[in-house]
């Protein structure tokens, strides 16, 4: 979700509840782990939408819903080849289908412009390729899909991001489906204390609907993604820093873990089939 929650991220990665050990990807730091996991956000297995037959010919176009037929929930990764900085991290390079970028200009939060002519994550990470789902207090059950629910799925450095839930802005309980891509800033491109601590910055390229739970079109924002060491990716953390503040001191993180996997003995399922 993306509500602003004030915290101290060194003390709050190190003060969690839970048991594994969150590394940056591509670098060498480590932090606890927060109190949930993030997952996919392409609705692709809505067993309600998805069955409703083939004549549904205008839900085959809705790019959400990738089980109706036709569509594609991945179409809006064009083609290209990276622009890789001179230093890339670990653990890259080997998706076949991904995002290319190609350089990004940026007037943030912070009213400072920034450009961005690399990555250092080409074709992003190899092994978070999948579906996550977010959970707290170490229940993948938990929150109830009836509630709210959030799933984020990556392919190369594409991301998918679904959330449904009641939208603080207006109390209004809406689905929102982001999509975009991110990329890794080269070293001293970030005006932040621990600017390698913030390893990822995701791109929104498509937000339907526009403003939903503040996600706008063309939104960039600074994140640490981190993933389990003891769980091999099962289990991921992502932690923004939405209004680039320099002292680090406003930021959100959840953990997802990976839909299918096994967490304190409880399935990681895929909460848009949850109790259907």
């Amino acid at each position: 979700m993306r509500v602003l929650v004030s915290i101290a991220l060194a003390a709050a990665l190190a003060a969690c509840s839970t048991s594994t050990t969150e590394q940056i990807i591509g670098g060498a730091d480590t932090a606890t782990d927060g109190n949930a996991d993030n997952t996919d956000g392409t609705d692709g297995t809505d067993a309600v939408d998805g069955t409703e037959g083939a004549g549904d010919a205008a839900d085959a176009t809705d790019g959400t819903d990738g089980t109706d037929g036709s569509a594609d929930p991945w179409s809006f990764i064009p083609d290209g080849q990276d622009q890789v900085c001179a230093t890339p991290f670990k653990y890259t390079g080997n998706n076949p289908t991904f995002y290319p970028f190609t350089g990004r200009s940026y007037d943030a939060p912070d009213n400072n412009s920034y450009s961005f002519s690399c990555t250092r994550c080409p074709t992003g990470y190899d092994f978070v390729a999948g579906k996550y789902r977010r959970y707290i207090d170490e229940n993948p059950e938990l929150p109830k899909a009836d509630d709210e629910s959030e799933l984020w799925e990556f392919k190369g450095n594409a991301f998918i991001n679904r959330i449904e839930a009641v939208d603080s802005a207006d109390g209004q309980r809406k689905t929102v489906v982001a999509k975009g891509y991110y990329f890794c800033p080269d070293a001293g491109t970030l005006p932040f204390k621990t600017p390698d601590f913030w390893n990822v910055m995701l791109v929104y390229t498509e937000v339907d609907p526009p403003g939903a739970f503040g996600i706008e079109v063309g939104a960039t924002d600074p994140c640490f993604l981190g993933f389990s060491i003891e769980s091999g990716g099962d289990d991921i953390l992502v932690g923004c820093n939405f209004l680039w503040d320099p002292k680090e001191s406003a930021a959100q993180q959840d953990t997802y873990c990976r839909v299918g996997s096994m967490v304190q003995g409880r399935l990681c399922t895929d909460p848009t089939l949850d109790g259907k």
